[in-house]
């Protein structure tokens, strides 16, 4: 590959994803290697991993790897594996998406059979993140590939995988278009104006709360997007509507409720340079940092980012929303840096040190990354969540370009915690998509199954739940994709509470 080629997309990558695969009650990592084989580490339960990658069968394939996410596409009860690639224009061996289907702890490649290798009509050239939902409620996950693409003879691949379901598990047909979900148009793309040909990260969520997944992307050069789930298969295209595209640079995501008021807003991590002016609107590249939109209701999602305190953070990637203190608001985490060789503008972005907000519980932050520990000054691009010592907080996972991850174990979740693992039955298996509404005294707190982070990877998808001081929740109500309602009371502190979805 060369820089010409590329634009330097090898200095963009570096992606995890977290997954139970072994079903021991230990969430394992895997991490994405460009330069060699990738890593599958095994959770041994006593705060160490091994990597079991040859054994498994992940060590094999020669692939330039760079996102990934784990997920039972087959609803077989165990986590499958998706993970792309990024290639030069003639590297078919390498330029596809790879799909590892598991049994019994071994993975088998699988992609080009089941329809998700996404190499068709060429070699995937800029495979980014891959997010996973049910948007259509038939119990089977679909997949939404990203793509950032900077070469004109290949067109981009950011696509919408549906799994064929019942009658063919875990094998998917491209509906991009046919639903109303494509990024760009032909026209578009061949005169390159706003056109989103350069997709970094993407995610199923219900931003309008009508019970049904909508698709975000989040795309460079002002391309962001949202489509609305119109709950029949389709997709409407909501840019004018939504107040999305104004990020400039979007880069990163995550979806959650900063607010307390019961829906979900997205924050998007951008390119903050005070010294930098754009000449246009729309502007096509600029610099104004990071977005946080509020969530207004009625698919109206608001600018809040200055009252939350939260654009600036560098050249940003990946993002997360969690509950450091388990206090039941949601912090805010996100990873920079980039350093491009034939580039001399990024020069002030290549030791940034990662940001860190704590939310007061209304929404707005204070940056305390020094603080709690948090002062890797590597070029950050992936960022995973999950409580892998199983201590009740969340610890962090950040993987650097170039250069050696890093594990922070989080020793300040102080509060009292409580922790759901939602099986789905006529769901899809890890419920993805489903709601969690906890009552806890006065307190109001929603969750959403699926990742809190969109960019090269994929968190955990345990549902954490900070109580505070209080030693129980007293009521959770956890609203299945199938449309089926849980009701649990008086629910305890300090556990991890396996909830399986019942009959309807």
């Amino acid at each position: 590959m060369s820089p010409d080629d590329t634009c330097e997309i090898d200095h963009m990558t570096g992606g995890a994803a977290v997954g139970d695969f072994d079903a021991d009650g230990w969430p394992d990592l895997f991490v994405t290697n460009l330069e060699g084989p990738d890593h599958l580490y095994r959770n041994l339960g006593d705060g160490t991993f091994v990597d079991v990658a040859a054994s498994t069968g992940l060590a094999a394939f020669p692939r330039h790897s760079n996102g990934a996410a784990f997920v039972d596409v087959d609803d077989d009860g165990d986590l499958d594996l998706y993970v792309t690639s990024i290639a030069g224009p003639d590297d078919a061996e390498n330029g596809r998406a790879h799909l590892f289907i598991q049994d019994g702890g071994v993975f088998t490649e699988d992609a080009v059979a089941r329809g998700a290798a996404l190499n068709q009509g060429g070699p995937l050239f800029g495979g980014e993140s891959v997010a996973v939902g049910d948007y259509d409620r038939d119990g089977y996950p679909d997949l939404h590939v990203t793509e950032w693409l900077a070469i004109r003879q290949l067109q981009p691949r950011t696509r919408l995988l549906r799994n064929r379901g019942a009658g063919l598990p875990g094998h998917y047909t491209d509906v991009t278009a046919s639903v109303g979900a494509l990024t760009y148009s032909q026209e578009c793309w061949e005169s390159r104006v706003r056109c989103s040909s350069y997709a970094f990260a993407s995610a199923f969520t219900d931003l309008d709360d009508d019970g049904w997944q909508d698709l975000i992307v989040i795309s460079d050069f002002g391309t962001s997007r949202v489509f609305w789930n119109q709950r029949d298969g389709t997709f409407e295209f909501g840019f004018r509507t939504s107040n999305i595209g104004g990020d400039e640079n979007g880069m990163g995501s995550t979806v959650g409720d900063v607010d307390g008021d019961g829906d979900l807003d997205w924050f998007v991590s951008s390119i903050w340079d005070p010294m930098f002016t754009c000449a246009r609107e729309p502007c096509s590249w600029g610099a104004s940092g990071n977005r946080l939109f509020r969530n207004e209701g009625s698919r109206e999602l608001v600018d809040d980012t200055d009252r939350a305190g939260v654009r600036e953070s560098g050249w940003g990637w990946g993002a997360a929303l969690f509950d450091y203190d388990n206090d039941g608001d949601l912090d805010l985490v996100a990873v920079n840096g980039v350093d491009f060789p034939h580039l001399s503008l990024e020069d002030a972005f290549a030791v940034e040190p990662m940001r860190f907000w704590v939310n007061d519980g209304t929404g707005r932050f204070q940056e305390r990354s020094a603080a709690v520990g948090l002062t890797d000054t590597g070029r950050g691009k992936g960022l995973v969540v999950f409580d892998y010592d199983q201590d009740g907080d969340q610890d962090l996972f950040v993987v650097n370009n170039g250069a050696l991850p890093r594990l922070y174990r989080n020793d300040g979740g102080v509060g009292a915690w409580l922790r759901l693992r939602l099986v789905g039955v006529a769901s899809n298996t890890e419920a993805l998509g489903a709601r969690v509404e906890a009552t806890v005294g006065a307190q109001r707190i929603t969750r959403e199954v699926g990742s809190p982070s969109h960019f090269l990877g994929q968190s955990e998808r345990e549902v954490q739940i900070g109580l505070g001081r209080a030693s129980q929740a007293d009521e959770i109500i956890v609203r299945w994709p199938s449309g089926v309602v849980t009701r649990l009371t008086d629910v305890a502190a300090g556990q991890t509470l396996v909830v399986t979805e019942p009959d309807a």
